[in-house]
């Protein structure tokens, strides 16, 4: 089978493919996912349920598989890696919605399970992990850096290992250490994480088949922005980074906008550099000129973010219906907990009666109500928990 053969070319850890005589032999390739994006100011710790509820793939099991294909990142890898004719082994896939630290053992069950399935899966020619960039437990700022380091030791020095990153991460030395070819998503909303795959794909065949030894870099920006990628003058600068990319060694280009709500030392922006040599000339002044200009688009977007009483005020002044009020600082999507009730004081205090508030999350309260039934009446401290 093309699994014993590829068996046979492991010689002390290195896979000598250039031996065999195929012209285009498959790849054995363990492709694994592990990623959350961190609130660490949330109190509410992200448990094993909140997984298991949404995307949780054990192999062993085959629970799971049709949720974690579907998912970008992961589902991407194994079509890329089934186009190419290539050999899949699939490791298990985590994902849960943005939420606070998960607890330690959580972290680590998780860890060890991905860990565990590529020591059976061993030997590899790559490795692909889907990842976030912002995962943090209880206790372990840097879990993507931790879990890349432990993939390394598995694998050796020369297996070539692949991160795919939503750009709302925060990069670590940590992760660059582990040499892991990182690629990230290059659009917010991600509408292009199935290219960023293939490109990072192409790269580690590329090396696993004996081309250049690359790696990524990182070059720190000091700040953070959550820039939108759709509009100008973004759009430009995400085009920039594309028709960089296949010039003066650069094979890959990724601005990492950050994330703002992981308190921890290595967040802020930076630019990812997968170069033949990064501290080349030429490839810093590229480097350079897009940070600044990175720098320069966020430093001139400042949004006014009016206060609660201010928001009401312009919504009922407004002559356009119907108005909506974004509450930034409590959005689910980030990690809040969403269940504020600065805004429903508000418009309470000043009797407003034509307005919908949505959403306040309170399971504690909804239990109860449930529980009541359709036409009780009864008293609750309503979210604020």
């Amino acid at each position: 089978s093309a699994h014993e053969v590829l068996r046979g070319f492991a010689i002390s850890g290195m896979y000598a493919m250039n031996s065999m005589n195929t012209t285009d032999p498959p790849l054995r390739v363990f492709v694994a996912g592990l990623a959350h994006e961190t609130n660490s100011f949330s109190p509410l710790p992200t448990s094993l349920r909140n997984f298991e509820d949404t995307i949780c793939y054990r192999p062993r099991l085959g629970t799971g598989r049709d949720d974690a294909l579907g998912f970008p990142g992961y589902g991407d890898a194994i079509r890329a890696a089934q186009k190419r004719g290539d050999v899949v082994v699939e490791g298990p896939c985590f994902w849960t919605q943005p939420s606070g630290p998960a607890s330690i053992a959580v972290y680590h069950a998780l860890q060890d399970e991905v860990l565990d399935a590529l020591r059976e899966a061993m030997p590899v020619h790559m490795v692909i992990l889907n990842l976030h960039g912002a995962m943090m437990a209880q206790g372990v700022d840097d879990c993507e850096g931790e879990l890349l380091t432990r993939v390394r030791e598995i694998v050796g020095p020369d297996v070539p290992v692949g991160a795919i990153l939503d750009l709302h991460g925060n990069v670590s030395p940590q992760m660059i250490d582990s040499g892991a070819i990182m690629v990230g998503c290059k659009e917010y909303p991600h509408i292009d994480y199935a290219a960023r795959v293939d490109e990072l794909y192409a790269i580690l065949v590329s090396m696993a088949k004996g081309g250049p030894r690359l790696a990524t870099s990182r070059r720190r920006i000091p700040l953070l922005s959550l820039q939108g990628t759709t509009e100008e003058p973004m759009a430009g600068l995400v085009r920039a980074l594309v028709a960089a990319e296949g010039r003066n060694g650069i094979r890959s280009l990724t601005l990492m906008h950050g994330f703002p709500w992981s308190d921890w030392s290595e967040a802020g922006a930076s630019l990812l550099v997968v170069a033949d040599d990064a501290r080349a000339s030429r490839v810093e002044a590229v480097v350079t000129a897009l940070a600044d200009r990175f720098v320069e688009i966020a430093t001139n977007a400042s949004v006014q973010r009016p206060g609660v009483r201010e928001a009401v005020d312009a919504a009922l002044a407004s002559a356009a219906r119907p108005v909506v009020i974004a509450d930034s600082s409590d959005n689910p999507g980030g990690g809040a907990a969403c269940d504020s009730t600065f805004l429903l004081r508000e418009l309470l205090d000043r009797n407003v009666e034509n307005a919908a508030l949505g959403m306040l999350w309170d399971p504690q309260c909804a239990r109860i109500a449930a529980d009541a039934g359709v036409g009780a009446r009864l008293q609750m401290r309503l979210g604020g928990k």
